[in-house]
């Protein structure tokens, strides 16, 4: 069973669609992610943005995919958890990175 808050449809996201300088990203409404196994979904309060979204952005890394959401970490609170997480629950203040 997944337990979840009431999800929006969308959320805001820091989207680019191809490399290039700074005005290459763009705030966009993207579709919220659906929830898999081992995953719980996080409403966002403070997103980080480090040199290596910088580096995504400009292309450093290789070729930039259209619609490619910047961003590995940030805060905020769970609002969905998958029924196979056992360590968090919906409500629960978490920070989160990946890379």
């Amino acid at each position: 069973m997944t337990t979840k808050s009431e999800l929006p449809e969308n959320m805001k996201a820091a989207v680019v669609d191809a490399a290039g300088p700074p005005k290459a990203i763009h705030i966009k409404d993207v579709p919220v992610p659906k929830l898999s196994s081992h995953h719980v979904i996080i409403a966002l309060e403070y997103a980080g943005l480090g040199s290596w979204d910088a580096a995504h952005r400009s292309g450093a890394w290789g070729a930039v995919k259209p619609g490619t959401v910047l961003g590995a970490d940030g805060s905020g609170t769970i609002a969905a958890v998958a029924a196979d997480v056992t360590n968090f629950k919906v409500g629960d203040r978490v920070y989160s990175y990946s890379y």
